[in-house]
C-alpha cells in the first residue's frame, strides 16, 4: 500500500501530497522535510528509489509549472491513479480518457459569458 505521495519543487517548496494513512501534522511535516532533504541531494542520474526509514520510496522529476498552474488536474490525475492508497488504475491511455473527460465537463459547466459579466473576460 502507497502511504503517502509528495510532489516538490527543485528548492524544497512542497507543491502537492496525499496522504493514505493517518498521521498528526507535526509527523507529516518532518517526514516530509527529511524527505526532500534526501531527495535533493541527490544527483538527476542517480536512481530514482531510495530506501528511507523501512520504507521503498520511488521519486520523479516532474515540471514545477504543470503543478503550480494546474494543481485541480494533478490532483484530480492522482486521484485516478491511486485510491486509498492503492494502484487504481495502470493503464496511462484510461487516466488520460478520464482528465479529457473532466476537462469536457468543467468546460461545459462554465456559463457562457461568466467571466465577461463578472469583468475579467
Amino acid at each position: 500500500m502507497i502511504q503517502f505521495m509528495l510532489l516538490f519543487s527543485r528548492q524544497g517548496k512542497l507543491r502537492l501530497q496525499k496522504w493514505f494513512t493517518a498521521q498528526t501534522e507535526k509527523s507529516k511535516k518532518k517526514m516530509s522535510r527529511e524527505l526532500i532533504s534526501q531527495i535533493l541531494i541527490r544527483k538527476p542520474k542517480m536512481s530514482s528509489f531510495l530506501e528511507w526509514k523501512d520504507l521503498k520510496i520511488v521519486y520523479k522529476r516532474v515540471c514545477e509549472l504543470d503543478i503550480i498552474f494546474n494543481f485541480e488536474k494533478a490532483y484530480f490525475m492522482l486521484d485516478e491513479l491511486l485510491l486509498g492508497g492503492e494502484l487504481q488504475e495502470t493503464s496511462k491511455k484510461n487516466v488520460l480518457k478520464a482528465i479529457a473527460a473532466q476537462d469536457l465537463l468543467q468546460e461545459e459547466e462554465t456559463p457562457q459569458g461568466f467571466f465577461e459579466d463578472a469583468g475579467l473576460g
